[in-house]
């Protein structure tokens, strides 16, 4: 079971005449009958649940003192006169439940907040009422930054994102680089569904308390942005914003923020000097640019691939943009990047074949027959690990799957030149191993 919860921070509800604003006891009475409703008959569920607060305005003000809970904008919808919620209206009703919001409250700007802190609250009540919180996967996130709100900064585009899945997850925190594209992804790793097409997204189940994993998704991994004709990539700690012209948001909120602010090119370093990102609202080092030319070309290769696999005039690529880390990124604990051994060559001869190694997709061990027989050789990432089957003998790949070597789950970046001596390892990653037909 599934909760995506999404805080908007934009936009509320309302009619030209007036009759309609932020009802959030509404939305919670709704969501809590869908829930009280699948799991009393024992079913799984997805709800995705996108409160229209909090917001600092006056709107939310004007809702909470002018607005009562059944002013609903469907006039033919029928519900109880003042619905009980437990954790909100509860037995004094709504309106005497709205006027604590405002009594809690130091100024207007907390008005939101509390109400939205108030209807997580009674969402996560009903979950443990029916006695699934500890399995339910809740997914709590802004739909935005708001400091450089629409503009590319980090105070723009990074936001919180908290997970609670007690019998899935334990507490603590993930210092990788994740997506909201990568949510698709990871919920249905969690439910073992095999997506039916490629995803933009990648999982991060199986990197979680994997210290070489955490260390690849923070220090390696590329995430990548656009807002009208401005762009930018971000991999690991470095930055590189490319400015379209000064009269878009990028270039408003940098004036307004004192960001830097250049049309064209902008490298950030968002790290400090042990290489742990800045985090500090104010503190997000992109007020000075960085001067390196082959960091800059890292980036600037890794966005121009990004830019390229994306644009819908080009037939599908999945390749995987800026993957390596770039040149002179902070020491990194995970295994070195594969390149030709420097030892003496293999002994293997060189041969178009598959890999005689189980490959891990969706956790689960496959071999090339497995490939073959469920339609996954047109995907680079697959057809690389199983060459002569997929008939793909035109290049020589290494597998771009983790595989199974002798118990241990390995990737072509992990082996070594004793290791590709090894026929099955040779034939995996013939690149890295020098053994190229």
């Amino acid at each position: 079971m599934f909760i995506e919860n999404f805080a908007s921070a934009g936009g509320f509800n309302s009619y030209s005449d007036g009759t309609f604003s932020h009802n959030i006891e509404w939305m919670v009475y709704e969501a809590i009958g869908f829930i009280n409703e699948t799991t009393s008959a024992n079913e799984e569920f997805f709800m995705y649940f996108n409160p229209t607060v909090p917001h600092s305005s006056n709107d939310v003000e004007d809702a909470i003192k002018d607005f009562e809970c059944t002013d609903v904008a469907d006039p033919n919808y029928v519900w109880n006169s003042d619905p009980w919620i437990k954790g909100m209206s509860e037995d004094a009703g709504c309106r005497a439940y709205r006027d604590t919001i405002e009594s809690r409250a130091d100024t207007s700007a907390d008005l939101g907040k509390i109400w939205l802190d108030d209807a997580v609250g009674a969402l996560l009540q009903a979950l443990s009422d029916a006695e699934v919180l500890e399995d339910t996967i809740f997914l709590f996130q802004e739909d935005h930054g708001m400091d450089s709100k629409g503009a590319l900064y980090e105070g723009g585009v990074r936001i919180p994102q908290f997970i609670h899945y007690p019998n899935g997850i334990a507490p603590g925190t993930f210092d990788g680089l994740v997506s909201t594209i990568d949510i698709g992804a990871t919920m249905m790793d969690f439910a073992d569904i095999v997506p039916p097409y490629e995803m933009d997204g990648k999982s991060w189940r199986d990197a979680i308390g994997n210290i070489a994993e955490e260390d690849y998704w923070k220090n390696e991994r590329c995430l990548f942005f656009e807002v009208e004709q401005d762009r930018a990539v971000r991999c690991g700690c470095y930055k590189y914003l490319d400015i379209h012209a000064n009269t878009g948001k990028t270039v408003q909120r940098g004036n307004t923020g004192g960001m830097a602010n250049d049309v064209g090119g902008n490298l950030f370093n968002l790290c400090n000097n042990a290489g742990d990102y800045t985090i500090g609202m104010r503190n997000n080092r992109e007020e000075n640019t960085l001067s390196n030319a082959d960091i800059e070309d890292d980036l600037i290769d890794a966005l121009n691939c990004h830019l390229d696999v994306t644009d819908p005039d080009n037939s599908p690529d999945y390749t995987v943009c800026g993957s390596t880390p770039p040149t002179a990124s902070p020491p990194s604990t995970s295994p070195p990047s594969a390149s030709p051994p420097s030892a003496s060559p293999p002994t293997v001869s060189p041969v178009c074949a598959d890999s005689p190694l189980s490959a891990y997709i969706q956790r689960n061990l496959r071999d090339c027959v497995w490939i073959n027989n469920n339609n996954r050789c047109d995907r680079i990432k697959f057809y690389s690990h199983c060459q002569a089957t997929c008939n793909q003998c035109d290049s020589c790949l290494d597998s771009q799957r983790p595989f199974d070597y002798q118990g241990v789950k390995t990737t072509c970046s992990d082996v070594t030149a004793d290791t590709c001596n090894d026929p099955d390892i040779a034939e995996t990653c013939p690149e890295t191993c020098g053994t190229c037909w």
